[in-house]
C-alpha cells in the first residue's frame, strides 16, 4: 500500500487509535500517519467554547428555539418574512459557521423579528 497520511474528522470510526480505520491502515502500512482534519478539529474547538458557558449555550438555544418556531409553520414563516429583512438560520453543531449565520440572520432584522413575534397571525 502506497498511503502515506491519513486525514479525518475527529470521530472515533474514523480516527479511533484501536478499532478505527486509520489504525486499520496503519496495521497494514505503518508510515501512513493520521493528522485529524484542522476544520474539523476548529469547528468542534468553537462548539465545545460555546457549550462551556451558560449564556452563550442558552442564547444558541433560544436562537434555534426561534427558527424551530416559525419555520414549524409556513404561514409564521411567511409572516416573518413580511416583517423581516432576512429570514432566521438554524444553528447547526456541526457547522460552527451556522452560528454565525444565525446571529447575522437575527442582528439584521431584531425588530422586525419582534415584530412578527408579536403580530397577530403568528398565534
Amino acid at each position: 500500500m502506497m498511503c502515506r497520511g491519513q486525514g479525518y474528522d475527529n470521530a472515533s470510526t474514523m480516527s479511533g487509535i484501536h478499532t478505527g480505520v486509520q489504525q486499520k491502515i496503519k496495521n497494514i502500512n505503518p508510515k501512513a500517519l493520521f493528522v485529524p482534519c484542522g476544520n474539523h478539529t476548529l469547528n468542534l474547538a468553537g462548539v465545545h467554547a460555546v457549550g462551556s458557558s451558560h449564556i452563550s449555550d442558552r442564547f444558541f438555544a433560544v436562537l434555534e428555539r426561534l427558527y424551530v418556531f416559525f419555520a414549524a409553520s409556513t404561514h409564521r414563516w411567511d409572516v416573518l418574512l413580511k416583517h423581516a429583512p432576512i429570514a432566521l438560520k438554524r444553528v447547526i453543531d456541526t457547522r460552527w459557521s451556522a452560528h454565525h449565520a444565525a446571529v447575522k440572520a437575527l442582528h439584521a432584522g431584531f425588530d422586525e423579528i419582534m415584530d412578527a413575534l408579536e403580530s397577530r397571525g403568528t398565534m
